[in-house]
């Protein structure tokens, strides 16, 4: 029986090509993990708020004492109307990488911070506990132009919406009031991605909340403005100083 036998040639370019596709390989199941968890961290802690606006799940624990459950929502300020009403928050399901359903709850406007376009919203519900919420990003993360971010929410009160672009800078503008200081970005959003959030990712790989969506640019698409985090983390220990975030697992 006659045996084939390759050249050096042949057998480096085999060797070459079982390399790329092993390479495929793994970035393929890389990306399916990285959707897991973009999956988990992002979209699963987006609510939608009256149908209207949108909101990211920061806290929910467990009083070890009463067993009640507190579970807090971020969102814009000019998300808050109505403050004294009962308002619609409804949550996202997921099977099979598909939004099924939506669960609805009743909760309340806590407040409004006076300083930024930010509200903490409470779930009435105290049975409940959310196993994930968003995991804020530092008081002063280090921020590149051009790197990655993802803003997430439900535009014109449609199905909940992630859109990745880039980061551009943290400036100061006269928008809404003047010498207010912004994280801008080009993800596209529309009314009703207000109140959600910017994300980028940490060295760890882990998804972190930078902002609160609080504004697009008519006529100029993929230019946005987000409150950043100090002001949330400001915002916080005013409204929630007693809070921990992120809060232990029960």
């Amino acid at each position: 029986m006659s045996r084939i036998v390759l050249k050096p040639a042949y057998w480096l370019a085999a060797l070459v090509f079982a390399a790329v596709f092993s390479a495929i390989g793994i970035a393929h199941a890389a990306d399916k993990a990285d959707l897991a968890k973009l999956q988990k961290e992002v979209l699963g802690v987006t609510v939608q708020l009256n149908g209207n606006c949108s909101g990211t799940v920061i806290y929910s624990n467990r009083d070890k004492e009463s067993g009640d459950v507190t579970t807090l929502i971020l969102s814009a300020g000019h998300c808050a109307i109505d403050k004294d009403a009962d308002q619609r928050i409804e949550f996202p399901v997921y099977q099979d990488n598909e939004v099924v359903k939506r669960d609805a709850y009743v909760g309340k406007i806590l407040g409004v911070y006076f300083n930024a376009d930010l509200s903490l919203w409470k779930l009435k519900d105290k049975q409940t506990f959310f196993p994930t919420v968003a995991k804020l990003a530092p008081e002063k993360p280090t921020l590149l132009m051009g790197e990655d971010v993802w803003t997430v929410g439900y535009p014109l009160g449609l199905s909940l919406t992630v859109t990745r672009g880039l980061f551009i800078s943290k400036e100061t503008s006269d928008f809404a009031k003047p010498g207010t200081v912004y994280f801008k970005a080009t993800p596209d959003i529309a009314p009703g991605s207000s109140g959600g959030a910017l994300y980028h990712k940490n060295d760890a790989g882990d998804y972190e909340l930078l902002g609160v969506t609080t504004a697009g640019m008519r006529g100029f698409p993929y230019y946005g403005l987000y409150t950043p985090i100090s002001d949330i983390y400001a915002y916080l220990k005013i409204a929630q100083p007693d809070i921990i975030i992120p809060p232990a697992k029960p």
